[in-house]
């Protein structure tokens, strides 16, 4: 797999949030997001844990720990439309950040974008590299499994 440039990342994450904040997406495509989502959400109400925190979740933060089948209408009633509007709304050009995850100077790699609109400049990833005090000991070295507490 060739590496993506961190410019052409941005360039191609600013375009898609454009296109979903100015067209509606394709009812197919919400359509398949909203299964998902709801595959997601009922796969995992397997384990009982889960199902009690999820409840729990419910009843402190909405007041009512039936509010299960309300949670899963909110994504059922979404259209394209709201979604585009919501896109357009929030997700723009300016209300976003950039995050580079810059290796160590020893690998020679390049820095990886993970979300953002734009990539700083040269002296701004020196900087930046700086910050990162790889030369911390910590750093270099994984810690160690702690040792098993009796109970």
């Amino acid at each position: 797999m060739a590496a993506t440039r961190p410019d052409e990342l941005v360039d191609g994450v600013a375009e898609e949030l454009a296109k979903v904040g100015q067209k509606p997406i394709a009812d197919a495509e919400l359509k398949r997001a909203v299964i998902a989502y709801e595959n997601d959400f009922v796969w995992g109400l397997e384990d009982l844990a889960a199902r009690a925190d999820l409840l729990q979740s419910y009843n402190h933060f909405l007041g009512d720990p039936g509010k299960l089948a309300w949670d899963l209408d909110r994504y059922r009633r979404a259209t394209p439309a709201a979604i585009r509007d919501v896109a357009g709304r929030y997700l723009g050009s300016s209300q976003r950040v950039v995050v580079v995850s810059l290796p160590s100077a020893e690998a020679g790699a390049e820095p990886v974008v993970a979300f953002g609109a734009a990539i700083p400049a040269a002296d701004e990833v020196a900087v930046a590299k700086v910050l990162t005090f790889p030369e911390d000991e910590f750093r270099r070295t994984q810690p160690g499994a702690a040792s098993a507490q009796a109970f």
